[in-house]
């Protein structure tokens, strides 16, 4: 760094050129204000001293009063129209302030007079990349790459050159550029390591791009960039599988710029943590930060299928829509979200059905619950209907018997029994006297088969069917089949009167009860 004593800052200069000279190097100092203050004294004392006005211009273009430092230059170019670095500095100005074709004029003229003068293609390289001529920005890196002679100035050539690799994909071509920028410029070291991590990165190379980010906040820990090097080493550690360093990493991008995407890359390490309710907690604040960013949506419903909330999963797939009805996504949403209301019915069927499945446990239990609080008026119901089933079930097994009977008289040869009447007596004979023997055995077996009587009935029908189709019914299946028709027809009735009795005898109990009168202070 040079230095300039003291003294020698209020000492008057014998000449333009002193003044000019001593401006420069309190530029290099950073020492602005005195190095402007030589530029108009230059100027004060000799009005054709070009670059008095060029070094001014370049003051004026550093404090970002464009205009002034445009009108230096012009005036730098009329006193010597040969002044290639005055040229140089007005397309920096003049492409500041966004007008590319007198930027490319003036680099050009810059570069007509003296075809080695690296800065010019740097500037120029530069309008090119704003412009998005990526192939005509890295010819022209390369051309100042070439004739370049300071090894700071190439050292951020490389680095400039070395980002539009990254961006073309060509990631060796990126790595060896950002190398070298390390190499020859040190000052900016920080930046260039953390774009050679992302370079690594999207080669796969993880560890070597943890590295690169972690010296990066080495050498400049104050980085306040978008995406500075916490918030891509955070991604590079997700991607290795290291949850927790992850989101230590996110978390303080996240302190030093809340961004949406930031929210959302720690909202995707603790969905694949496995902490899904601080995964939809991130999404969520992400899309609060961001309400445009589609892409949270579609994140955050997938996420909200999978733990089953299909109503809110509904919700962000139509957002989702609303926000890009184009997107390369936009099918597979659609498809997702017809996939997903057919749950919801579906969900909506099935939970109508537990409840009337649960209240009719709840009352079943409720009967069970005064069937044991109440013996005797059970024991009671339980006399009745065995009388009942004595008479339903021997009833109900010389019906079924006659019928098949029938049957069995039209489709077989009666003679085979000893004629019509003999036939129709055997069956009714058998399945009544069948049936009256079973009811009389234990308590009845109707009591025990109530809750299977409808299985009983769809086994009758097939049976039937059978005997029809068939030349011959022998007469066990009349008989087998007389006595489940009487099993079903006592044990339907004997289920409905059950209820009816116990309905009955419970609101006979409860009218019984005496309330308690309120006591009178």
């Amino acid at each position: 760094m040079m230095t300039v004593p003291e003294d020698s800052n209020n000492a008057k200069l014998s000449s333009a050129s002193e003044y000019v000279d001593r401006g420069r190097v309190n530029r290099g100092n950073g020492d602005f204000d005195k190095a402007m203050a030589d530029f108009n004294e230059a100027i004060r004392l000799d009005p054709k001293n070009e670059d008095a006005y060029c070094c001014r211009g370049r003051e004026y273009e550093r404090m970002g009063d464009l205009d002034s430092a445009i009108a230096d230059v012009n005036e730098a170019i009329r006193l010597e129209p040969g002044y290639y670095g005055a040229y140089c500095l007005r397309g920096d100005a003049y492409k500041e302030k966004g007008d590319h074709d007198k930027a490319f004029a003036d680099y050009n003229s810059a570069i007509k007079i003296k075809p080695t003068y690296s800065e010019a293609y740097w500037g120029r390289g530069k309008v090119y990349e704003e412009k998005g001529d990526v192939d005509k920005a890295i010819a022209d890196y390369t051309e100042a790459i070439r004739v370049g002679t300071r090894s700071t100035f190439i050292g951020g050539v490389y680095g400039s050159r070395g980002d539009l690799y990254r961006e073309k994909g060509e990631f060796d071509s990126a790595i060896a550029d950002f190398t070298e920028a390390i190499r020859l410029h040190p000052d900016g070291a920080a930046g260039y390591y953390h774009f050679r991590g992302r370079a690594y990165e999207e080669l796969g190379k993880v560890d070597l791009a943890i590295a690169d980010f972690t010296n990066a906040i080495r050498l400049d820990p104050n980085d306040a960039s978008f995406n500075p090097p916490y918030f891509n080493r955070g991604i590079a550690y997700r991607e290795k599988g290291e949850f927790d360093l992850a989101i230590t990493d996110l978390t303080e991008a996240i302190r030093r710029d809340p961004n949406a995407y930031s929210y959302f890359q720690r909202g995707i390490a603790y969905k694949e943590k496995g902490e899904f309710d601080l995964a939809i907690a991130d999404f969520t604040e992400a899309i609060r930060v961001n309400p445009a960013y589609e892409g949270l949506y579609f994140v955050r419903g997938q996420l909200y299928e999978q733990l089953g909330h299909i109503q809110e999963a509904i919700s962000d797939c139509e957002k989702f829509l609303e926000l890009d009805p184009n997107s390369e996504n936009a099918a597979f949403v659609r498809d997702a979200l017809k996939g997903l209301k057919a749950d919801r019915t579906s969900d909506i069927k099935t939970l109508k059905r537990e409840e009337e499945q649960k209240k009719k446990q709840q009352e079943a239990d409720e009967l069970e619950k005064w069937k044991q609080e109440h013996p005797n008026e059970w024991g009671e119901i339980k006399k009745k209907l065995a009388k009942k089933n004595k008479i339903l079930f021997p009833l109900g097994g010389i019906i079924g018997g006659a019928w098949f009977a029938f049957i069995d008289i039209a489709l077989a040869n009666p003679s085979a029994y000893g004629g019509y009447w003999s036939t129709i007596g055997i069956h009714v004979l058998l399945s009544g006297i069948l049936s009256f023997i079973l009811i009389w055995i234990g308590s009845g077996p109707a009591e025990g088969l109530k809750m299977g009587c409808g299985i009983l009935a769809v086994l009758a029908i097939p049976v039937a069917l059978l005997g029809l189709l068939v030349s011959v019914i022998p007469i066990g299946w009349s008989i087998a089949i007389g006595v489940g028709v009487g099993l079903i027809l006592s044990s339907a009735v004997n289920a409905v009167n059950e209820e009816s009795m116990l309905k009955s005898a419970r609101a006979d109990k409860s009218s019984r009860i005496t309330p308690t009168p309120p006591q009178i202070p």
